[in-house]
């Protein structure tokens, strides 16, 4: 049985990579500041702060074959210089210690803030090009770039840049939206809501995670879909 850890795992992403390794049959370890008690009664629970409890991490990584780094703080939250602390230090210690235990895979999951803004209204994101906006989306790159740096020392390693995650269960700025549908109110958005907008189902992320760790698959991965339209259509729809 090939055991793995998973940081961030209270989170949406986190929580859901911890459900499906175990309903696959695999040892999951679990690591979060935030405890939640349905991941810790289904993994081996460390709580504990990355960026920090340095004297614990080495502990969590015994045994450990595959690692789904997903603890970062979200761009929702005022985090100024914590973005940096958690987002990019937290990193180096989580690849560190992968290092040192010889961890075989790597999966990091990035985001599409590192790409920043299309140029124009008529052209797309270039893929190729790192543009970050906001000290967010800065952080997330240079957390990649520290991934980057170092995947020589793995097996295998992914990086995998999800769209705006949607899904069962998914609350964080949803959670109003379905507050304000369920008082019936009137949905405000910026503008006319004609922008086209994609998002990502945490299933695929899921997959993508899970099947390049366990089949030894590197490369970056731009998790989206090809069937998107406006947010106003997509809002509309959902609401339905």
């Amino acid at each position: 049985m090939n055991k793995h850890l998973v940081t961030g795992s209270s989170g949406f992403v986190g929580s859901a990579i911890v459900k499906k390794l175990v309903d696959l049959g695999h040892e999951v370890v679990s690591v979060d500041i935030i405890e939640d008690k349905r991941i810790s009664e289904i993994s081996k629970f460390y709580k504990l702060d990355i960026s920090k409890d340095e004297k614990k991490i080495n502990e969590v990584f015994h045994g450990v074959k595959y690692v789904h780094h997903n603890a970062a703080l979200v761009p929702l939250t005022k985090a100024g210089q914590d973005f940096e602390k958690t987002n990019i230090y937290g990193t180096k210690k989580i690849i560190e210690y992968s290092i040192l235990n010889n961890v075989e895979h790597f999966s990091h999951m990035s985001s599409s803030a590192i790409f920043g803004k299309p140029k124009s209204e008529k052209s797309n994101v270039n893929y190729d090009e790192y543009n970050p906006t906001g000290r967010y989306g800065i952080s997330k790159y240079k957390a990649e770039l520290e991934v980057l740096k170092n995947k020589q020392n793995f097996k295998s390693c992914s990086i995998i840049r999800p769209r705006p995650i949607i899904g069962k269960g998914r609350l964080g700025i949803f959670e109003i939206l379905f507050d304000w549908v369920k008082d019936d109110k009137k949905i405000p958005i910026i503008g006319a809501g004609n922008n086209k907008f994609q998002f990502a189902h945490i299933d695929d992320l899921v997959d993508v995670s899970i099947e390049t760790a366990i089949k030894n698959i590197s490369g970056k991965f731009n998790v989206g879909t090809n069937k998107y339209s406006t947010l106003k259509d997509d809002l509309n729809a959902a609401f339905k």
